[in-house]
């Protein structure tokens, strides 16, 4: 069990056309048997959803990342030992507000908002989802009243561009109208 847990919000869109992310969730629920819920979207990295519900009209569930590689040891007295076992699974809780396109999710390292979204959108075809970080209005006086010093970007690894229809030229265009 983890000591702290991070919680991060987004606002979370799809294209026209597409679902939307409740009901991409609640199809994915739909599917009663969990292995078929299960995708792997990249070497070692699974995902499922778990556990799914609605309560006072919010999508409450948990999503799986099920470790299968570089698994830790089990100590005995003589050795360590691999454990009895293939899998470990690791929690991921979210809660949707569908009227807001509000999720709040648990921050997990190895699979983070954009892979979560890309496993959503594994069951949702021709949907693409889009999230926007939702700050809260403390960060956001700090922003209005001190302004920005500094401004950091990181650019994805070539390989996180493979469902993207993303050119160069709209980048440095975009990176332009922030600019001024």
């Amino acid at each position: 069990m983890d000591r702290s847990v991070s919680i991060r919000f987004y606002e979370v869109v799809s294209n026209d056309g597409g679902l939307s992310l409740g009901d991409a969730i609640r199809d994915i629920a739909g599917i009663e048997d969990k292995v078929r819920r299960q995708r792997e979207l990249a070497p070692g990295l699974h995902l499922r959803l778990e556990h799914y519900e609605v309560r006072n009209g919010l999508i409450l569930g948990d999503l799986t990342r099920i470790q299968t590689e570089n698994l830790p040891g089990q100590v005995t007295a003589e050795d360590l030992e691999g454990l009895p076992f293939g899998e470990l699974g690791h929690s991921i809780a979210f809660c949707f507000d569908p009227e807001v396109n509000a999720l709040a999710v648990q921050f997990h390292l190895q699979a983070q908002i954009k892979r979560v979204l890309e496993y959503l959108g594994e069951f949702a075809p021709n949907t693409v989802f889009t999230e926007f970080p939702l700050l809260d209005s403390a960060s956001i006086n700090d922003l209005v009243q001190k302004g920005i010093k500094r401004l950091t970007f990181r650019v994805s690894g070539i390989q996180d561009f493979r469902n993207s229809d993303v050119e160069l030229g709209n980048f440095e265009r975009n990176l332009a109208q922030m600019a001024t």
